[in-house]
């Protein structure tokens, strides 16, 4: 692949290689986010379905190295024979490969200390006991003969999770040790790198039923320095453990933001995390905020909510820092009320009846898309968590009362377009 540096023998803009994948930010928002500041090149594996959906659009907007069927040498080879400013990724699942790149090519990224602790769950919560930052009860489980000992440390209710992992997938909410081991011997084949559970925290709720018992603060650090960006909070969840959108603000009162804050900075300090962006979930419980987990990659689709709510470019402030340029984040100045609401297919259906019941979704105030991610006949499966969604309507309030409708909107279409 040709050097995008290299037009005509005239230096122009720095490269930056992003490693994309499912959860990223878009291709579209990457490449608009770089106008101006330097020339994107895509890293890729078409073995995985979602790529391999957006390949061409990839190819028309960048310069793309296709990682199919090669080996991780061989990729180094070809992305630091380009001498890259920098490189970065918005998903979760290639937050180590990004890392182990930006440290051959000698640019701006995690240390392998970091990477291991802001990916591997039980590597997290060690590392935060040790620090005397959390002490939430936890257990590690590689199959189902561990579940006896973890249910004794960690007790009932309790989550079970992959180690490594996103989107909710393959968690569940387990109440005894037999649906412990139940669910352990349903999804440890499909977890090779293990599985964690923990103590189920219980949330103490917002405001109303539009409002979750959590949050998440998206942060952007930069030389071990910490800038807040927003607090997000969240639609509630669809059972058994599925996210399904976020709210741009928090409808959170300022002192208890402020102690989600306070002790988000603490966390992303003990784990050492200096560069990039970060988002951090949290439980709101009668004791205060309580640490879901850490993400070392912007959260979903914060980067489309705070250019509605905010106005600013957070996808741009990553390349940024990226490439080792300082970034100033404007003081907040609100527009509204952003949200990303997703609509997930029910629990024990299969199969997509009809598109038609998102009609309703489009035409509500506020709305400014609903992107359709299914086609009559497709086959649909909770367990996939995010991978699975129906629909996501992103959008800007005045309010958060508004949500409602919103939220009452897409309950019905989930339920109307699928058996």
């Amino acid at each position: 692949m040709p050097n995008p540096n290299d037009r005509n023998g005239q230096k122009s803009l720095p490269t930056l290689v992003v490693v994309y994948a499912f959860g990223s930010a878009s291709a579209t928002q990457i490449v608009a986010a770089a106008r101006g500041l330097c020339d994107i090149v895509l890293l890729a594996d078409r073995s995985e379905p979602y790529v391999a959906e957006q390949f061409p659009l990839m190819l028309e907007l960048a310069s793309v190295i296709d990682a199919t069927d090669r080996d991780e040498a061989e990729v180094l080879g070809e992305v630091t024979a380009l001498a890259p400013s920098g490189v970065t990724t918005f998903a979760d699942d290639k937050v180590e490969l990004a890392a182990r790149l930006a440290r051959a090519c000698g640019v701006v990224g995690h240390s392998e200390d970091t990477v291991e602790v802001v990916t591997d769950k039980l590597c997290q919560r060690r590392r935060l006991t040790e620090a005397g930052v959390e002490a939430t009860r936890f257990a590690a489980i590689a199959g189902p003969g561990d579940v006896a000992a973890a249910a004794a440390e960690v007790g009932f209710p309790a989550v079970l999770k992959p180690r490594r992992g996103n989107g909710a997938r393959n968690t569940r909410l387990v109440e005894s040790e037999a649906d412990c081991e139940l669910a352990v011997t349903e999804v440890h084949g499909e977890e090779t790198r293990g599985l964690l559970l923990e103590e189920a925290l219980t949330g103490i709720g917002i405001r109303d039923e539009v409002h979750a018992d959590y949050v998440s603060v998206e942060s952007l650090s930069q030389d071990g320095g910490i800038t807040t960006l927003c607090v997000t909070g969240r639609f509630p969840m669809a059972p058994p453990m599925r996210e399904t959108g976020m709210i741009v603000p928090a409808a959170l009162p300022d002192a208890e933001a402020e102690r989600v804050v306070a002790l988000e900075r603490a966390i992303l300090r003990a784990l050492g995390v200096r560069d990039g962006l970060s988002h951090t979930e949290f439980k709101l419980t009668a004791d205060g905020p309580r640490l879901i987990e850490v993400n070392a990659r912007l959260g979903g689709p914060i980067g489309h909510l705070t250019k509605l709510a905010l106005g600013i470019d957070v996808v741009r402030m990553g390349l940024l820092v990226a490439l080792g340029q300082r970034v100033e984040v404007p003081p907040p100045s609100w527009r509204g009320v952003a949200f990303n609401r997703a609509v997930p297919p029910p629990l024990g259906v299969s199969e997509v009846v009809s598109v038609k019941p998102l009609a309703e979704l489009r035409g509500l105030p506020g709305v400014v898309f609903c992107n359709q991610r299914v086609r009559p006949g497709d086959r649909v499966d909770s367990r996939r968590g995010e991978r699975d969604m129906l629909a996501t309507v992103v959008g800007l309030t005045e309010s958060h009362e508004e949500l409602l409708a919103i939220n009452a909107a897409a309950e019905r279409a989930a339920e109307r377009m699928c058996r």
